[in-house]
């Protein structure tokens, strides 16, 4: 865990504008993780600046490389495909078993809400 800076009112600030709804979003977003707008943007400034932000990023693209997975568009290509279909077709099972284990990944994968 990194250490917290401690900034007194000697030290120096920046000032810029920016768009009302811009504002708004940063404060809200500031108030849900119980922060001072200042204290949150400075933390998203230093993040960004580390390279911890799109570190994290990237650790989030990779979570979702599953929705994004040849095997999971084969099961939903099949699915549909399926779904239009009115009769067993021969062979059904046996692409039934190879989307077992893609089907038991989508509960790990999905997010519920």
């Amino acid at each position: 865990m990194k250490k917290k800076n401690v900034y007194r009112k000697e030290d120096p600030s920046i000032n810029f504008r920016l768009p009302k709804e811009l504002k708004i979003q940063i404060q809200e977003a500031a108030i849900s993780k119980n922060q001072t707008t200042s204290i949150f943007l400075r933390d998203h400034m230093e993040s960004f600046l580390s390279g911890e932000l799109i570190e994290n990023e990237l650790a989030k693209n990779v979570e979702d490389t599953f929705m994004n997975s040849t095997e999971f568009l084969q099961l939903v290509v099949w699915i549909f495909i399926k779904r239009n279909e009115n009769e067993y077709v021969e062979g059904d099972r046996i692409w039934q078993d190879k989307y077992i284990s893609t089907i038991k990944s989508i509960d790990n994968q999905l997010p519920w809400s």
